[in-house]
């Protein structure tokens, strides 16, 4: 249990309540007058006030020794899913607490708790609920003990817990699938690509002078009386490249960049489910790539501290994000509405010819639509509720 930071007399004037600054006021009047006038009945109301002053200082100074922990389960949470908190509390004092009221800053709300008493040497667990109401790190704590007098003369605040922090990630909707590019994983569908050393068996052709006798298949060979070679698919994994404009200017509205960072959520979700390689570029933020363990947990944690920045232009972005995810056989790029159609047809134009590529336009105020260029599509869309259908009519 440690007191608040501050000075002595900050704490000392920041204690003092304005019910306990009149009666202060009114003891030392009333002391004053009683002398001049020589009136028993101000001498009795100074002392009085007095008696109300010693006695709320006592109360609120008194030592106590609670010790507590706050923690969040889960401690990440959807936006607009709350979560719950639990503060347990020790009171190590041979002295009981009675019914202490805490304070729970969580965001910009505060929440008061009051408890029941806590017994001398006992343990009390709380259940608290802590909203999740916007995308962001909301930070829960600290948790402050409300110490008064009866009288409510003075009030020290006394931390109890120290903070915590709640990584409330983008809404999300589900996703029937993603586009295949021109990979799949080794659990799906083979490629169009035939190659002589891989996992995904395929066919058996005739044997051809410089074809590695390793890959003969000798019992086959013998039925048909000539030597037969297994031929295999080309079952590399499937990895996509997911870009998250992050500029301001590309965006009318606050409101229209969580829309844009649900929809990467989504698309991040659906590529983990599917077993896809994803690497994610957010602004100066590059997380995920290449890896059969990448993390999709690590990925949506990167869009909580997401923020709005100068970032780099969409070109940059792109040719940047491809340098970095270069075996990438599909590319997401997720901007606002307030990019034209025809600056994105442009960019999309620098994705060479053998990657699927896709666009999506983010506003609430934009006029929900399809376009194309090069067979590559251009979403425009207004809510996250059209993501799962425009997703279908582009995989289809």
């Amino acid at each position: 249990m440690t007191d608040l930071p501050a000075g002595p007399l900050g704490r000392l004037r920041r204690g003092v309540t304005p019910l306990g600054r009149g009666v202060v006021s009114l003891g030392l009047l009333a002391l004053a007058l009683a002398r001049v006038a020589g009136l028993v009945e101000l001498a009795a109301a100074a002392a009085l006030c007095a008696l109300l002053v010693v006695v709320g200082l006592m109360v609120v100074l008194l030592p106590s020794d609670v010790r507590a922990t706050l923690s969040l389960r889960p401690d990440r949470t959807s936006a607009g899913v709350d979560v719950q908190g639990r503060l347990r509390l020790h009171n190590r004092w041979p002295v009981p607490v009675g019914q202490p009221v805490v304070e729970v800053p969580s965001g910009l709300a505060t929440g008061w708790v009051r408890l029941p008493t806590l017994g001398a040497r006992r343990t009390h667990e709380q259940t608290l609920v802590v909203p999740a109401p916007r995308r962001g790190v909301v930070t829960v704590g600290p948790v402050l003990y409300r110490r008064t007098d009866p009288v409510g003369l003075f009030a020290r605040r006394v931390r109890w817990a120290e903070a915590v922090e709640l990584l409330v990630r983008p809404a999300t909707v589900d996703l029937a699938g993603l586009p295949v590019g021109q990979l799949r994983d080794l659990e799906g569908v083979p490629s169009d690509q035939l190659s002589m050393s891989d996992l995904a068996f395929h066919a058996l052709r005739e044997y051809v002078p410089g074809d590695d006798l390793r890959h003969v298949h000798w019992r086959s060979s013998a039925r048909a009386g000539q030597l037969l070679v297994r031929q295999y698919h080309d079952s590399r994994r499937t990895s996509a490249l997911l870009l998250v404009d992050t500029r301001r200017d590309a965006y009318d509205h606050p409101d229209d960049f969580e829309l844009a960072l649900s929809i990467a959520a989504s698309v991040t979700t659906r590529a983990a489910h599917d077993g896809y390689d994803l690497t994610l570029v957010c602004g100066d933020r590059t997380v995920g790539g290449p890896t059969p363990t990448w993390d999709p947990s690590y990925v949506l944690d990167t869009f909580c501290r997401a923020d709005l920045e100068p970032g780099r232009d969409l070109p940059d972005l792109v040719t940047s994000g491809l340098a970095t995810a270069y075996d990438a056989s599909m590319l997401f790029l997720v901007t606002g509405a307030a990019q034209a159609v025809e600056e994105l047809q442009q960019v999309v134009g620098l994705v060479p010819g053998d990657l699927w590529a896709g666009v999506f336009r983010c506003g609430a105020s934009a006029e929900s639509g399809l376009a194309e260029y090069a067979g590559r599509p251009i979403l425009t869309l207004n809510a996250l509720g059209q993501l799962p259908a425009a997703m279908a009519e582009v995989v289809r």
